[in-house]
């Protein structure tokens, strides 16, 4: 049994898991929920719930992915990440994740016009328009580095249009436009045309990973 593939989809994690403040973030709540597959076997959950409180917008991102055989668990991982948004601008993030028992945690927020992070990589300082790789918001084309999750370090990604294409989700054919974000991974992802984050998959150590929608396109924040 090969046993490295974990490493590669925490990387992934990092990356996934709107990359400008400016009026592409997310403005409505909502909530949407993901089967995580590996090699189309049950690996996980993911999901985020956004709600507004006092004028402004939560985002709760939680997932829980677990390998092993039978009774024996050989990975675990678990995240939660909140953000608060407001005005269309992140304020604030912190992040709590777990891989086979051990746990960081990491914290920052806009100060002085710039995101400040502190994490297992030390402090940080980027943009204002820096932000996490939450994916529930549509990221720009533009956007070159985000923060990771995992570590608050800064991770230089490149975004690019694969194209409009037809999925079927729960029965329903629906058109999503297509991206593909290059960083640690090589990570696609799909947004029907109210920008609800619909579909991703993505391969690490060889190991092909999917998401299922398991929720209505429609709940989704955007």
């Amino acid at each position: 049994m090969r046993l490295r593939f974990p490493r590669a989809v925490f990387a992934a994690l990092a990356l996934i898991s709107a990359i400008s403040a400016h009026a592409e973030a997310g403005t409505l709540p909502g909530r949407i929920e993901f089967a995580v597959l590996r090699e189309g076997q049950p690996f996980g959950r993911q999901s985020v719930v956004v709600s507004e409180e006092g004028g402004a917008l939560v985002a709760e991102t939680s997932a829980d992915l677990r390998a092993g055989l039978g009774p024996l668990t050989f990975f675990h991982y678990v995240q939660h990440c909140t953000e608060h948004w407001r005005d269309g601008a992140l304020t604030s993030l912190s992040c709590v994740t777990g891989q086979n028992g051990r746990h960081k945690h990491i914290a920052g927020g806009l100060m002085d016009g710039v995101l400040r992070m502190q994490g297992s990589s030390g402090a940080l300082v980027m943009p204002q328009e820096t932000l996490p790789t939450s994916w529930w918001t549509r990221p720009p084309l533009a956007t070159q580095q985000m923060v990771n999750t995992d570590t608050g370090a800064r991770l230089p990604v490149r975004v690019a249009m694969v194209g409009r294409e037809i999925l079927t989700i729960g029965g329903v054919r629906l058109a999503a436009d297509h991206i593909r974000v290059q960083g640690t991974l090589t990570v696609d992802l799909w947004y029907d045309a109210a920008g609800h984050w619909v579909n991703c998959a993505f391969i690490a150590e060889g190991q092909h990973m999917t998401y299922r929608l398991l929720t209505a396109p429609s709940q989704a924040p955007s």
